[in-house]
């Protein structure tokens, strides 16, 4: 590449000469030289075709028989500058939701022992405010991806059961009533920030294939029980023994926008010395907005 920048710098002054014009443009192989003649300074500037677009990677410059050159590196750490475009993004859904099951074990789909759940009625909502992305290679297929994320999950109870504290021991007992009983739940809100390793590649006009997993660390909050009879709503305990911090795994795969979205407790959901034991996994659909 050297010699053929010295070889461009001695062509096109003869070029200039004979044709009179200044700048004069060579192909070679997959790169473009471009060389700028005036009066005091020659400029030689190879492009390099990126898809659409054309990347400058050096300039050098003759100034009264002094030679400057700039090479140009593109990192993923370093902004772009409009070199190069950003083409790694953060994927993690906007919305997501589905099944949140309190499962026995870390990967499981077992009902925990003592909850007395029925699995169509777990479910959680989550919604990603904060999306970001940073690629680890050139081509911008592999590399983190987190967002901060808020939801909402909720644990359904066989009807005649509630979520209760006795003892300052969390339990799930039969509900002594004589009324009709309806429903029986409980409801926390938590904070959720996972980091996950990506895999991204554009296919069929632009559409992305994604594939990722990770972990993540979430803060739970706000967790009630409540049941309903043919009386209304009833309140039953916010003295619930929950680990508020609590790690996760989390993966990801989708296309074109839609993604399957998969979570699991690493820790379990409550103090196992004074409730059940539980973990909950969750296994659902996302849109990325």
């Amino acid at each position: 590449m050297k010699k053929l920048l010295l070889l461009a710098a001695f062509i096109c002054p003869m070029a200039g000469e004979a044709a009179s014009i200044n700048d004069t443009t060579f192909t070679y192989r997959d790169k473009t030289i471009i060389v700028k003649d005036s009066d005091d300074r020659l400029d030689v500037d190879v492009t390099k075709k990126d898809g659409a677009e054309m990347q400058k990677i050096s300039s050098t410059s003759f100034v009264d028989g002094q030679e400057v050159e700039q090479v140009y590196v593109t990192s993923p750490f370093i902004p772009n500058s409009g070199k190069r475009k950003q083409n790694f993004i953060g994927s993690l859904p906007g919305i997501m939701g589905g099944y949140d099951i309190p499962a026995g074990s870390s990967f499981g789909f077992k009902g925990a022992d003592g909850m007395h759940s029925i699995d169509y009625k777990c479910n959680e909502f989550v919604v990603s405010l904060v999306n970001l992305g940073l690629p680890f290679n050139y081509e911008q297929t592999f590399g983190l991806v987190t967002a901060l994320q808020f939801g909402v999950g909720e644990i359904g109870f066989n009807k005649n059961y509630k979520f209760d504290n006795v003892d300052e021991k969390n339990v799930v007992i039969p509900i002594e009533s004589d009324k009709k009983l309806k429903s029986s739940w409980m409801k926390h809100s938590f904070m959720r920030i996972p980091v996950l390793l990506d895999w991204q590649k554009k296919v069929n006009n632009g559409q992305r294939v994604i594939i990722g997993a990770g972990m993540s660390v979430s803060v739970r909050q706000g967790i009630h029980s409540r049941y309903k009879d043919s009386d209304g709503r009833h309140s039953v305990t916010k003295d619930i023994n929950i680990n508020t911090v609590g790690l996760g795994f989390d993966a990801h795969v989708g296309y074109s926008g839609i993604q399957l979205y998969f979570h699991t407790d690493l820790t379990p959901m409550f103090n196992t010395s004074k409730a059940p034991k539980c973990y909950t996994t969750s296994l659902g659909i996302g849109f990325f907005l």
